[in-house]
């Protein structure tokens, strides 16, 4: 049967909207009702997809230097604080799942192809005291929300946000209703809609808006999604509030800090300081090529002696940043027990310090002072310059 030209069109549309769909559905469309526990691996739903733990509910890792399908790079020394997932002789990879061998010949899990590891300085069930660690290589193992194909979500002091192909983060306004899109032409200017092609279909929380000129635009859970031409880089969220009713499209937001905890402005970017804005520093011990000790090994880490992170040079410099009987761990902050009885605060497993030549707020004295152990606590989470190989 022979097809006219329109006919043939209208029909190639359709087959090409049900193959993108398609793919999109398959791009990570579970919930976590009908999310398996597979290979005893947990999954924990946050905002923007799901955490993977162990069967403990300890959080697993994935490693960037990992690149090699079936290859772990992390052995010796690293594989004694990062501890692989173990597979036995029986287990059998499928679908996203496989067993890779190690160079010591034990068997490991990986998803996705990306080996799986615990953290030794993770306290408790549920904590991620390695996200991020070593510049980013390291990262929680995790399971994003389905999104249509070029979208991101990202890392940002506002929390995890959706994001567009180029990662910057996307906003919604709340002078957008089901009915109108209240940003016109004007508007548009400054905040540009998140063009959606003409291939894009309705699915899930992701549906596509016809704006009054007639383009197209992605919408999330309802809202119309932009970005703002005032971002620079990666992770800027300057919109979030820039004008009125204008917010970033947060998915899960940061950690909860305690409440003693203050901010402060030092040199390229913020710091935390203690309840009078002085800096407080941990005492990595890791970046200083040492093998952490008992710090942080599970749930018996609250037991931990304060010199479990290494010998100091000069301790006379630096003083415990200490915690009240009653406090209590919050987010990636924790409390721990000093050999003389009094309770010190601790930043991602890592013991929280002053320094005594630190004088004033925003002071950052401390920093890389007589080795590269010590470094300041980032707002961000990333290394401060000058503070870490």
């Amino acid at each position: 049967m022979m097809l006219d030209a329109r006919e043939f069109l209208t029909r190639s549309v359709k087959v090409s909207a049900a193959i993108a769909l398609a793919c999109f559905m398959h791009a990570g469309a579970a919930s976590a009702a009908d999310e398996p526990t597979v290979h005893g691996v947990q999954f924990h739903q946050k905002g923007h997809g799901w955490l993977l733990s162990d069967p403990k509910g300890m959080t697993l890792y994935v490693f960037a230097q990992d690149q090699e399908p079936g290859t772990s790079r992390c052995v010796d020394g690293c594989a004694r604080v990062w501890t692989p997932y173990e597979a036995k002789a029986e287990d059998k990879g499928e679908g996203e799942w496989s067993v890779i061998k190690r160079p010591d010949n034990s068997l490991q899990w990986a998803y996705r192809n990306k080996p799986l590891y615990t953290y030794t300085r993770d306290t408790a069930a549920g904590t991620t005291n390695g996200d991020g660690l070593q510049a980013g290589a390291w990262a929680v193992a995790f399971k994003e929300i389905a999104m249509p194909p070029g979208m991101k979500i990202v890392k940002t002091l506002k929390g995890w946000v959706l994001a567009d192909g180029k990662s910057m983060t996307l906003y919604t306004s709340d002078g957008d209703s089901p009915k109108k899109i209240g940003c016109d032409v004007e508007c548009a200017r400054t905040w540009h809609p998140l063009r959606a092609s003409w291939l894009a279909a309705d699915t899930g929380d992701w549906s596509v808006v016809t704006r009054p000129d007639g383009s197209r635009q992605w919408a999330y859970k309802g809202k119309p999604l932009y970005t703002y031409e005032r971002d620079g880089v990666i992770e800027d969220t300057r919109g979030d509030g820039a004008a009125k009713g204008w917010k970033a499209a947060v998915l899960e937001p940061p950690p909860p800090v305690p409440s003693w905890v203050t901010v402060q402005a030092a040199d390229d970017c913020d710091i935390y300081g203690d309840s009078k804005g002085m800096t407080i520093y941990v005492h990595d011990v890791a970046r200083g090529r040492r093998v952490p000790g008992g710090i942080g090994r599970g749930p018996e880490a609250n037991a931990a002696k304060a010199d479990d992170d290494g010998p100091m040079m000069r301790p006379q410099d630096w003083t415990p940043v200490l915690a009240k009987d009653d406090d209590k761990g919050v987010g990636d902050w924790s409390v721990y027990q000093r050999q003389d009885g009094r309770k010190q605060w601790a930043y991602k497993g890592l013991l929280l310090y002053n320094n005594v030549n630190d004088q004033k707020p925003g002071n950052i004295n401390g920093h890389r002072r007589h080795d590269l152990t010590w470094r300041v606590v980032t707002v961000s989470g990333k290394l401060m310059n000058g503070t870490g190989a």
